[in-house]
């Protein structure tokens, strides 16, 4: 399985274990991988390249979890379909709520180890392979057309389909106000 193509922003203050994340991607193929280790930077990184995998830690930012849920109300970032992984400390309960709420698809507990982060990121490239030859067969165009020009695995959100995206989350919000 080719993982060049996956990016990954790792949003750590730590820089042992930023360091030691970042280095296993790179061993692993993933050479599109950055670390952030303030807030300023993690949301500047999301605002100029739309990543496939963001991992980012409770305690970078007291705001964390708002920012990831605009990350995925398509606020921040041209990526609402990013695939957010949260890293919590196993002895804060408040945080593993919010992180839940937020919309995170992935919740890893304090110790991590980094081979878990490579491990999800071949998941989500193995994954979004499918999904584009799926995407293939139903609707007549090729995985290649599908696939952004820069390199990543994020398709291309044509003007419809977001539409259709902010269609449903008004639909949703709607519903759950009920």
């Amino acid at each position: 399985m080719k993982l060049d193509n996956v990016s990954v922003l790792i949003a750590e203050p730590g820089e042992p274990i930023r360091a030691a994340m970042l280095a296993m991607l790179k061993q692993q193929g993933i050479n599109a991988c950055r670390g952030v280790h303030d807030p300023k930077r993690l949301r500047a990184a999301v605002k100029e390249h739309p990543y496939d995998l963001i991992v980012a830690a409770d305690d970078i930012d007291p705001e964390i979890f708002r920012f990831l849920r605009s990350i995925r109300m398509n606020d921040a970032g041209p990526n609402p379909f990013t695939v957010i992984t949260v890293m919590v400390d196993q002895t804060n309960a408040r945080s593993l709520k919010r992180a839940m709420i937020c919309g995170a698809d992935d919740i890893l507990l304090k110790p991590v180890v980094p081979r878990k982060v490579v491990e999800r990121a071949k998941y989500i490239a193995y994954n979004r392979l499918r999904h584009l030859r799926r995407q293939k067969t139903t609707s007549g165009r090729s995985a290649n057309s599908l696939a952004c020009t820069q390199g990543h695995l994020w398709s291309r959100c044509s003007t419809r389909s977001a539409t259709r995206w902010r269609a449903r989350r008004s639909r949703f919000q709607r519903c759950s106000m009920r």
